[in-house]
């Protein structure tokens, strides 16, 4: 003798739910692929982000108007959105007396986050260099 009605309708919801519960697994799982890669992108774009910044900002700092041994503010500021401009990024710069501060921004396109909405993200780091008066002895 077989399985009763009961016994079959029981086995019917119990293998529905494992269903269910493996596809939504199943999108857990593409959620988490997403997270790392699209993830992993940002970190490198922001490691990417500071490298320029770094540089735009020492590029900056070697504008030292040898006569009065203090910063030429616009130079400055040229040189270091040169290097911005070289590396095809954004940001801000600012400059005093002795110090340069350069802000890089880029933005980066997210393409497996987009399936969940979020499908931009914008990198930003800042960074500063001393200029160094090229009349001091060393």
């Amino acid at each position: 003798m077989g399985p009763s009605l009961w016994h079959r309708a029981i086995a019917d919801q119990a293998g529905g739910f494992v269903i269910w519960w493996l596809i939504a697994l199943a999108g857990v799982g593409m959620l988490m692929f997403a997270l790392v890669a699209d993830g992993s992108r940002v970190l490198a774009t922001l490691n990417e982000t500071s490298d320029v910044a770094q540089v735009a900002a020492r590029a900056g700092a070697r504008a030292v108007d040898p006569d009065t041994g203090l910063l030429d503010g616009v130079r400055a500021q040229a040189a270091a959105h040169a290097e911005l401009a070289a590396a095809g990024m954004t940001g801000e710069v600012s400059a005093d007396a002795a110090t340069v501060t350069v802000t890089a921004r880029r933005n980066l396109a997210l393409p497996l986050l987009s399936l969940v909405g979020v499908d931009r993200h914008t990198v930003t780091s800042t960074r500063t260099a001393q200029a160094l008066d090229p009349t001091a002895t060393q």
